[in-house]
């Protein structure tokens, strides 16, 4: 078994009279070690705009082609590739409650885990939450499904999947 390791670095050097600003994880106490992994789905998706959301990931009772069993599930990372704002979305849809998430480009938005909060069983989604805003009232759910859409024109998600 693997183990995925997500450090982060931060770095700004401002221009005029700023102090530079360097952070990182790497190899820190603050890194993300995820143990356990034997897979992983790596894909890079071209996301349209139609009036439907794309699903993009399935999560189910086993695993399948575009479909990884939810007991299994450790980590996924979305990044937005293009130049256009996606909104992703985790989805229940066996009771109808969903989240959205407003991915900007060249942004990556990240899960540990499948559970999420959200405002009631609704056949409608919410707004996006933005910027880690919330617009939920802690109703929670399981994403069975995560679903995309572009925002102007159609945009390229990298999507990473790593399970047990």
């Amino acid at each position: 078994m693997a183990e995925l390791t997500l450090n982060i670095t931060e770095t700004l050097d401002l221009e005029v009279g700023g102090v530079p600003h360097v952070f990182t994880t790497s190899d820190g106490d603050d890194d993300l070690n995820i143990s356990g992994i034997n897979g992983y789905l790596a894909q890079t998706i071209n996301i349209p705009t139609t009036a439907g959301l794309t699903q993009v990931i399935k999560f189910g009772s086993t695993s399948a082609i575009g479909q990884v069993n939810a007991s299994n599930f450790k980590y996924m990372r979305f990044y937005n590739a293009g130049n256009t704002n996606v909104t992703v979305q985790l989805s229940d849809s066996t009771a109808d409650k969903q989240v959205n998430f407003l991915m900007i480009p060249n942004q990556p938005l990240i899960f540990t885990s499948l559970s999420f909060d959200n405002n009631s069983s609704t056949s409608t989604a919410s707004d996006d939450v933005i910027q880690g805003t919330s617009n939920v009232s802690g109703t929670s759910a399981t994403a069975d499904e995560v679903r995309m859409i572009s925002a102007s024109s159609a945009n390229n998600v990298d999507v990473f999947v790593a399970y047990s």
